[in-house]
């Protein structure tokens, strides 16, 4: 659904269509704009929602939430993040709550030295193990969105696929997630009960990135 222009009628309404010509049985959830509050999109998520619900309201919303940063480079040079910034970020994150019936964040936290992300629990401390990223975010997940279902989008790619620069610093050269890594991602993720686990940014990979594609998929095998 576009989130600048008006929706189409329920008749005309491409979800209707879909539904009609799949069968509701082949269709798991819609899922709603890709990190809404990053993007000022409070009230068109609202409006998403309430048009699916219309359509069909046994079908499922997903809404996934951008992770917090630990430095802020709105002024031109970085700084680490407060307390109070952290406080206010999930805060925020939760205004969203009654707007999707299933909620995750997406976790790219390899490596952590460019990566640089913080976690609900961290205070805006630079968060060093994966697992304790995928893990921070789905108990807060569990612990603040209603006892709904929730989900984590993992790290199918390297940094240097996708930014020439994250958070101020080149990514040339970055080394993708090792095998291991993934397994422990995964891990992680079935230990604190996420219903779904997705993967993300595998459309950048490369020919020469087969080898990585062949850890996803025997990594994909355990779930």
């Amino acid at each position: 659904y576009p989130s600048d222009q008006p929706f189409p009628s329920v008749e005309k309404d491409l979800l209707r269509m879909i539904l009609e010509c799949a069968g509701r049985e082949h269709v798991l959830g819609v899922m709603s704009y890709d990190e809404p509050w990053w993007r000022n999109l409070f009230e068109p998520s609202k409006k998403l929602y309430r048009r699916v619900k219309e359509i069909d309201p046994s079908l499922p919303v997903f809404m996934v939430h951008g992770p917090l940063p630990a430095v802020s480079l709105e002024t031109g040079t970085e700084r680490p993040v407060t307390p109070e910034e952290v406080r206010y970020y999930f805060d925020e994150v939760k205004k969203y709550e009654p707007y999707a019936d299933i909620h995750g964040f997406d976790i790219y936290p390899i490596p952590a030295e460019i990566a640089k992300m913080t976690t609900p629990y961290r205070k805006g401390a630079v968060v060093l193990d994966h697992r304790d990223a995928v893990a921070d975010y789905l108990k807060w997940l569990r612990a603040n969105m209603g006892g709904k279902p929730y989900f984590i989008v993992l790290q199918a790619f390297g940094l240097d696929d996708v930014h020439d620069k994250w958070l101020g610093q080149s990514t040339k050269g970055v080394r993708k997630p090792t095998m291991t890594e993934l397994k422990e991602m995964v891990e992680t993720a079935k230990s604190e009960g996420s219903s779904y686990i997705m993967w993300w940014g595998q459309s950048f990979l490369q020919e020469d990135d087969l080898w990585f594609w062949k850890d996803i998929l025997e990594v994909s095998k355990t779930l």
